[in-house]
């Protein structure tokens, strides 16, 4: 019996699979935009949004996510000869490039979900493998994603309309109101996370429909649940880390790249200095991308390992949880 701790056995198969295997990154690139099984950017993206739209949407100003492509769409409207077939198509476009989107990252998490299990069990997980894993499991896995980032956007309405409320009171009983909306809102929002990933699973692997999908991960979650909690964070530390190293290899590299600038702008040749700022800037947008992209495969991973874990082999992964060593050493 293998008697490495539960989470960093499971971490480190989720390291080997994650650069053993980098073709799953090309999947990873999407699934990062749906910050799929993590809290990390579920919280702050998610409380981003309603500290910025929620106490700056009373007045016209604050609203950061909203109010530029406003102004687009009506710029669209304003210099256009055709402002209504103008503004039309541009919204057919932007619906478009979000549809592709959507597409694509529900496309990938069922791959990356497929190619794991493939991986796991001995056989070989080719990109084509995956894509084809991923386009046949897409309705379910769409549903999914789309439940849950409803059900996030609702909880955070309701904790930034009690923020709200607590700002306009400034009284101690709306301070507590809020600080319980906040604890509910935290609870809400890791069982959200877990039945979107456990779901998903369930989807891929086993081929289950959306509601039977979330019956069984809801009961899954119930027999597991601290084990769960615990696996959330732990992803939660290590999206801390990552986001951590990255922003220190930014700041490093930032010192010869500033080096560089100066040295371009006092050159005379303007064009070099322009030349310089686009390949920085592109060299930025590379290194978030690929550390993206990895970090979204090795968490998708994970989470497909840990299910992996409880679903089909759940009385011996509780055993070895709960009493590890102990277990292993009476067995021998």
């Amino acid at each position: 019996m293998d008697r490495t701790p539960f989470f960093r056995r499971l971490i480190g198969d989720a390291v080997r699979v994650t650069f053993t295997r980098t073709h799953l990154w090309l999947f990873g690139v999407f699934a990062a935009l749906a910050g799929f099984g993590g809290l990390y950017e579920a919280f702050y993206r998610s409380f981003g949004m309603m500290f910025g739209r929620l106490t700056g949407a009373v007045p016209a100003h604050g609203v950061p996510y909203v109010r530029p492509m406003w102004l687009m769409t009506k710029t669209v409207f304003k210099a256009s000869e055709w402002p209504l077939f103008k503004g039309l198509l541009f919204v057919i476009v932007c619906g478009a490039v979000l549809s592709g989107l959507v597409w694509l990252t529900s496309i990938a998490v069922g791959a990356l979900i497929g190619s794991v299990r493939r991986i796991v069990l001995g056989g070989t997980a080719h990109f084509s493998d995956g894509w084809r894993i991923g386009t046949q499991r897409f309705p379910t896995v769409l549903a999914i994603l789309l439940t849950t980032k409803a059900a996030l956007l609702f909880i955070t309405l309701l904790a930034g309309a009690n923020l709200i409320g607590t700002l306009r009171d400034g009284t101690w009983w709306a301070i507590v109101l809020y600080a319980v909306s906040f604890l509910v809102y935290m609870a809400i929002m890791a069982g959200a996370v877990l039945l979107s990933v456990l779901a998903a699973n369930y989807a891929v692997i086993r081929g289950e429909r959306f509601a039977v999908s979330v019956s069984h991960a809801a009961k899954l979650l119930t027999d597991n649940w601290l084990i769960c909690l615990e696996a959330l964070f732990v992803l939660f530390v290590l999206d801390l880390l990552v986001g951590m190293l990255s922003l220190i290899a930014l700041t490093v590299l930032a010192f010869p790249a500033m080096a560089l600038l100066s040295w371009a702008s006092s050159a005379s040749a303007p064009v070099s200095f322009i030349a310089m700022k686009v390949l920085f800037a592109f060299a930025i947008v590379v290194m978030v991308v690929v550390v993206g992209a990895m970090y979204a495969t090795l968490r998708t991973v994970f989470w497909t390992l840990l299910w992996m874990e409880l679903s089909e082999n759940s009385r011996a992964a509780r055993l070895l949880r709960w009493f590890g060593k102990r277990l292993a050493w009476k067995r021998r």
